[in-house]
């Protein structure tokens, strides 16, 4: 949207930053990347991380599992692959004991629905204004 603007260096090498971030994440035992292919075609991808914290909204500590990110191609969506990598992932989630799953996600996002039909409610809210 141009509501934002995020100024890049053009100078910066955003590729090699992207794979340094991916990297990270597979060695990181707390996280994990799952991806989705048809006829070695990359059609899906999904990742998160398992981070115990101390909340005092929570009163106790809790694990919590992020739903970092999940993109389905276009041309791919409408066949369930957003369902499948969710379960996935859900599934590792369960394996590293957490008690919540969270992720945010841009209100204006249609991806919104989903996830409500998936159990996801409001927990909280951000909030911005650009200043002038």
């Amino acid at each position: 949207p141009k509501k934002f603007q995020f100024f890049r260096n053009k100078k910066k090498d955003y590729k090699k930053e992207i794979r340094k971030s991916i990297l990270q994440t597979i060695l990181d035992k707390s996280s994990i990347i799952l991806v989705a292919e048809e006829n070695g075609l990359l059609v899906g991808t999904v990742s998160g991380w398992a981070n115990e914290i101390k909340n005092d909204l929570y009163q106790d500590k809790v694990k919590f599992g992020y739903l970092q990110y999940l993109f389905v191609s276009k041309e791919w969506r409408d066949k369930r692959i957003a369902s499948a990598l969710k379960e996935k992932l859900f599934e590792w989630f369960k394996e590293k004991k957490c008690d919540y799953i969270r992720l945010e996600v841009a209100a204006t996002n249609p991806a919104v629905q989903k996830y409500k039909t998936w159990g996801f409610e409001t927990d909280s809210i951000k909030m911005v204004r650009k200043l002038k």
